[in-house]
């Protein structure tokens, strides 16, 4: 696991200070960099969350990589042979992908609230604390870093992501193609199918496949580009107080 968040904003991963007491003894300590500094002079509730945040994002990075493994594993050896069972594992792991998409933007808003100090209420279920943490930023003469999440608020793959996860949970799911609508699932089973029209159907599904694990890359492509321009904003963000 490649724990950027976590290594970069928190000291979980530094030397413990009696190790590095004996390794650096009879020599000038390292000056701390202000990162860490700036960590240690949030409070304790701030401190717990900041590392809790970072540590589940680190994460969610590692479970978007091991879904897009799963499905082309499930797709191309566990279920090649087997309609019923491809068409699930390409439902299942989207939905599943699109679940944490929602989940890596919401954690990221919320880090950069509990790692900047900036006492934003976090209320479950409310609505609106994205939009008022980028103008709570603008207010603080952080535009560099409002840009940052703005832009990543807006990206176009995320938000299909997110929208469909949304339709998902509270409305009726849309499906991208016809085989894997909830009707025809139901037809499937139902209905006696001929060998010629499963193959067909099986086909359909291995194109849909390739398409979603395209989609599915990008989209993994762009959070790992936007861990790295946040974490970079947020270790200068100590510099700017």
């Amino acid at each position: 696991m490649n724990a950027l968040y976590t290594a970069a904003l928190t000291p979980r991963a530094d030397i413990p200070e009696e190790i590095a007491r004996i390794l650096f003894e009879g020599e000038p300590r390292p000056q701390r960099p202000k990162v860490r500094v700036h960590f240690d002079r949030l409070g304790e509730d701030d401190r717990n969350a900041v590392v809790a945040y970072c540590e589940e994002l680190d994460c969610l990075h590692e479970d978007l990589d091991f879904i897009v493994a799963e499905l082309d594993q499930a797709v191309a050896v566990l279920y090649s042979r087997s309609l019923h069972l491809k068409r699930l594992a390409i439902i299942c792991h989207s939905d599943n992908f699109n679940f944490r998409v929602h989940a890596y933007r919401e954690k990221a808003f919320k880090l950069v609230n509990r790692f900047l100090g900036l006492k934003l209420p976090e209320k479950v279920g409310s609505s609106g604390f994205n939009t008022k943490l980028l103008k709570l930023l603008h207010a603080t003469r952080r535009q560099d870093l409002a840009e940052v999440l703005e832009v990543f608020r807006r990206d176009k793959r995320l938000s299909a992501a997110i929208h469909l996860r949304h339709l998902a949970a509270h409305a009726r799911a849309h499906r991208e193609w016809p085989t894997i609508s909830a009707g025809r699932r139901v037809d499937d089973h139902r209905l006696a199918r001929t060998a010629a029209y499963k193959l067909d159907r099986e086909t359909d599904l291995d194109r849909l496949h390739r398409r979603v694990q395209k989609r599915f890359a990008m989209v993994n492509a762009r959070l790992e580009q936007f861990r790295l321009d946040l974490v970079a904003h947020l270790e200068r963000a100590p510099s700017r107080r």
